[in-house]
């Protein structure tokens, strides 16, 4: 396994799948990205999303209520496993939005995403994130 070119060919699919909904607001463009059977998990953690095509509705939601001003994946750390054919990627969201009627100047959080390498091209098959809590002093 060349590992510099996996890293590389993860990177581009995560930074590319943020950059589909975050800024084009595609879909069509985001789900090249995605496994048919992803497992997202998102606050308030009540329940999960379980496929692309529930993700993606997920992901319409938001782009229906939310205008993204500003996003950025920070400190980035990826990690193979089963003989590098899975991928765990975490990094920090740094982000700005409007959500109806709310500007949220800065939000910040992290996200933790899982890929596998199949049929040649990884694909992401979970993604969880947090929003960072402040802490009391």
């Amino acid at each position: 396994m060349d590992v510099e070119k996996a890293k590389k060919e993860v990177l581009s699919t995560v930074l590319a799948h943020n950059k589909a909904w975050a800024q084009m607001e595609d879909l069509d463009d985001q789900a090249k990205y995605v496994h048919e059977d992803i497992v997202f998990v998102s606050p308030p953690y009540l329940t999960r999303i379980i496929g692309k095509e529930e993700y993606l509705k997920n992901y319409q939601e938001w782009i229906d209520h939310a205008t993204v001003h500003y996003f950025k994946e920070v400190d980035l750390q990826i990690t193979f496993h089963c003989n590098g054919t899975f991928a765990l990627v975490a990094f920090k969201i740094d982000m700005s939005f409007d959500y109806d009627d709310q500007k949220i100047d800065r939000w910040q959080g992290m996200d933790l995403m899982t890929l596998v390498f199949e049929n040649g091209k990884w694909l992401i098959t979970s993604d969880m994130y947090a929003k960072q809590v402040e802490q009391e002093n």
